[in-house]
């Protein structure tokens, strides 16, 4: 009977020992998980702001990396200021909905954004590859950017300019972008939703034309 009792604590040991390995290697595991998660959760935070005059401003803190704004009233294209660099964004054509990213320092072509007949989602076309643009909310308040490397931007909307969040390092280049593409969508809501409104309107103002009073010559 005391050499079944000492059988049983020695596997009852053994089986403890093996749990107490078993738990540490979970654990292990877990804080590696931990770590690689939050390096990969490190963000570079930009902010931007809209103004009538200046156009759309990036910065980072006090310091303003970048700068997009329409060239002149009587055009659609843009110019967007990326640090050094400067790009002309303007229209291919009026058949084709195809925005066109010319770089002004050798007025070549550097590539160019494409827009979803359907929904709203563009991709902005590059050497260096595809970023892929679309509307994270319902009421568009927030979009997404993914960069070529796989990373991705999210861009939170305030009252006159918002926050962008992300690993996306120093790529400037496709957050300028990204403002633009949704500064064209909101500028076609705006259109889409005048024209509806305007029949409406209209009616308004005949219906109060004739409540008024007749005046005699």
């Amino acid at each position: 009977a005391a050499e079944k009792g000492c059988r049983r604590s020695r596997l009852r040991n053994k089986r403890l020992q093996k749990n107490r390995r078993f738990l540490k290697i979970k654990i292990c595991e877990i804080i590696v998980l931990l770590v690689i998660n939050k390096s990969q959760l490190k963000t570079t935070l930009y902010q931007w702001k809209r103004n009538i005059l200046k156009g759309c401003t990036v910065s980072s803190g006090h310091k303003e990396v970048a700068t997009i704004y329409r060239q002149n009233s009587l055009t659609d294209a843009y110019i967007a200021k990326v640090q050094e660099k400067q790009y002309l964004l303007k229209r291919r054509n009026y058949f084709e909905n195809t925005t066109l990213i010319i770089d002004l320092s050798t007025h070549q072509q550097t590539g160019y954004i494409t827009y979803n007949t359907w929904s709203p989602k563009a991709i902005i076309h590059t050497a260096p590859g595809k970023y892929e643009w679309h509307y994270t909310s319902f009421l568009n308040r927030s979009f997404m950017l993914q960069h070529p490397t796989g990373q991705k931007s999210i861009f939170k909307k305030q009252f006159s300019g918002g926050r962008i969040e992300g690993n996306h390092g120093d790529d400037i280049f496709g957050l300028v972008m990204a403002l633009y593409i949704d500064h064209k969508y909101q500028k076609t809501t705006f259109l889409v939703i005048s024209i509806l409104l305007l029949p409406i309107l209209f009616r308004s103002i005949v219906a109060l034309a004739d409540k008024l009073p007749n005046v005699p010559f």
